[in-house]
């Protein structure tokens, strides 16, 4: 997989997660940036080796949280650079898309964000 955009990495344990609930251990995946890294156009964040049905089945879930993590990520990277210098600290929200909570905070963090709370219950 390659980018098209810079931005800011994140998504590994998705993207790894993906196929592992498609075909276990028959996917291996050769790395190249970590979550958190900033990425260039054109830069290779990935190489998938397995049976082409299991890539292909996976390719657009992998595809899809890889493109919502960083995008994720980049915002708030950008932000955070914009803040730098002033003592204030970007925090993200507990109300995110349902279902992807923990991926979307941990987007922030990857970002170079902070989380505020993780639920309702959580004090401020």
């Amino acid at each position: 997989m390659i980018t098209r955009e810079n931005g800011v990495f994140c998504g590994k344990r998705w993207v790894e997660e993906v196929f592992i609930q498609l075909a276990g251990d028959d996917v291996t995946i050769i790395w190249h940036v970590d979550d958190g890294d900033v990425i260039n156009a054109n830069q290779p964040l990935f190489e998938l080796e397995g049976p082409s049905r299991v890539l292909l089945t996976g390719e657009r879930t992998a595809l899809n949280f890889v493109q919502t993590l960083s995008g994720v990520a980049s915002k708030v990277r950008h932000y955070v650079e914009l803040l730098e210098g002033t003592n204030t600290q970007l925090l993200d929200t507990r109300k995110t898309l349902p279902g992807l909570r923990s991926a979307l905070k941990y987007a922030v963090l990857c970002g170079g964000g902070a989380n505020h709370r993780l639920g309702f219950l959580m004090p401020f």
